[in-house]
């Protein structure tokens, strides 16, 4: 790996994870240190499919702070629809922010992050719907999907 991606793969654990994942130490939350992460956020804005067989994961996280805050510098920020922002959503989801945004277009942020055993492919989306799709809220969506890697005959990757 280069060392610029080194450089940004470390800037990017430490926005997402706390300064504790640089130096190997866990932090307390798995994203962004104020992200909250209710598994039935997960259920709405991932596909419904995604985690049958273990190989792809999903985690979605609400934070408090705005996109710019959360976004590591190497990633830039674009407007998206509502329905291209949320696209690994059911149609159910989709129809619904489609009609709470109304055309409005979303922030949204795009990045990964490639770890030994998986690869994070994580979307910052802001404003974010509220937990009933019933209005916006304030704060980011954090939507990591973590692709794991498969294990060798031997165990190794």
């Amino acid at each position: 790996m280069s060392t610029a991606r080194r450089a940004a793969a470390a800037v990017l654990l430490v926005c997402l994870r706390g300064p504790a994942a640089v130096a190997g130490g866990q932090a307390p939350l798995p994203l962004a240190p104020d992200a909250v992460c209710p598994p039935h956020l997960a259920r709405l804005f991932a596909p419904a499919d995604a985690t049958r067989d273990g190989s792809v994961q999903y985690l979605v996280c609400r934070s408090a702070r705005p996109l710019d805050e959360l976004r590591p510098p190497t990633w830039s920020a674009g407007e998206s629809g509502a329905a291209d922002a949320f696209a690994g959503a059911s149609p159910e989801v989709r129809r619904a922010v489609a009609l709470l945004y109304g055309g409005r277009r979303l922030r949204v942020a795009r990045g990964w992050v490639e770890g030994p055993e998986s690869l994070d492919s994580i979307a910052l989306i802001a404003p974010p719907p509220s937990d009933s799709l019933d209005r916006i809220a304030s704060g980011t969506l954090i939507i990591r999907t973590r692709i794991m890697r498969e294990r060798g005959p031997n165990g190794g990757l």
